[in-house]
């Protein structure tokens, strides 16, 4: 886990060096408010220390556990919200009919089941609001570039629909289809079906091609995946179609990415995460919308 700071201009890394900053974590996520044009960042000291209080009703990792801070480009800021999210962090998008951040967490990790809801969060710009549950796993959120929505897709587990829930009922993949939940300001409302979104899949916003691209990995550790094939799809507002083949030049891992749109690149990005001669590396992989391509100068090592 670190706790430094890196932006990408499109092609190139560069540390920041803000006079504070959120300490590291091993499960975070942000999100990029367009209402202020700043980043939003949400997380807690250790999320599996807090998956351990949770199972044993303790809590060893203290008030500070749970922050929000906001980026400006040049500094962190942490806020303290009136109300403030609590619990493991799934995921976080943009609402652009709502002008709000919308975060879903859950209670415990996936491997505890004492209770199955997750719970929907709001951010203004001041406070967070606690909203509707999904009833089900929530595996990822993304922004629609086709309607401006927040979209959850969750897992094939569990009960479907919404409201609280104290048990939760696991099933295989092969039960019941995933699913697609609109945020609608208020509550979720299912859009339809989903492709499975695994541990190593990932799923962004393709704003250019006004579409989603979601991709997942074939395999779960590292190996020398060069010419790696996996399962890619994209959503078009309304149906989910093959977005052809998914190759990649030299991936050494994808156990360990993200999934983002670049705005400045013109379409989604791929990090890839891996460890070389006792450093981490970084590389970014670019969807141009028909094939994946190393950014030749968006290595990271540190």
């Amino acid at each position: 886990m670190l706790d430094d700071t890196w932006t990408f201009d499109g092609a190139v890394w560069r540390r920041q060096r803000p006079s504070k900053q959120p300490i590291a974590q091993d499960v975070a996520k942000v999100a990029y408010d367009e209402s202020s044009q700043t980043t939003v960042f949400l997380g807690a000291a250790d999320n599996r220390a807090l998956d351990y209080a949770h199972r044993f009703g303790a809590n060893p990792v203290g008030a500070d556990a749970y922050a929000t801070w906001i980026w400006d480009g040049a500094q962190w800021t942490r806020v303290y919200p009136a109300h403030q999210p609590h619990g493991y962090v799934i995921g976080m998008a943009y609402d652009q009919r709502s002008f709000a951040v919308v975060a879903v967490t859950h209670a415990q990790s996936r491997g505890f089941t004492q209770g199955c809801s997750d719970q929907t969060w709001t951010w203004n710009g001041d406070d967070w609001a606690e909203r509707s549950l999904i009833n089900a796993p929530t595996r990822a959120l993304v922004t629609d570039p086709t309607t401006g929505r927040a979209l959850a897709l969750v897992d094939p587990l569990g009960p479907t629909g919404l409201g609280p829930q104290t048990t939760c009922t696991v099933g295989s993949a092969g039960t019941r289809p995933a699913e697609m939940w609109r945020w609608d300001d208020t509550q979720w409302v299912r859009v339809g079906l989903a492709p499975i979104i695994g541990s190593n899949g990932w799923v962004a916003a393709d704003a250019q091609r006004k579409q989603l691209l979601a991709y997942q990995s074939p395999s779960s550790g590292p190996s020398p995946n060069v010419g790696l094939l996996g399962e890619q799809l994209r959503w078009n507002g309304s149906v989910w179609s093959d977005a052809g083949s998914p190759a990649m030049e030299c991936v050494l891992e994808l156990s360990d990415a993200s999934l983002v749109d670049d705005l400045k690149v013109g379409g989604p990005i791929l990090l890839t995460n891996t460890m070389a001669a006792y450093r981490n590396v970084v590389e970014v992989q670019f969807w141009d919308g028909t094939h994946w391509r190393l950014l030749p100068t968006s290595r990271l090592c540190n």
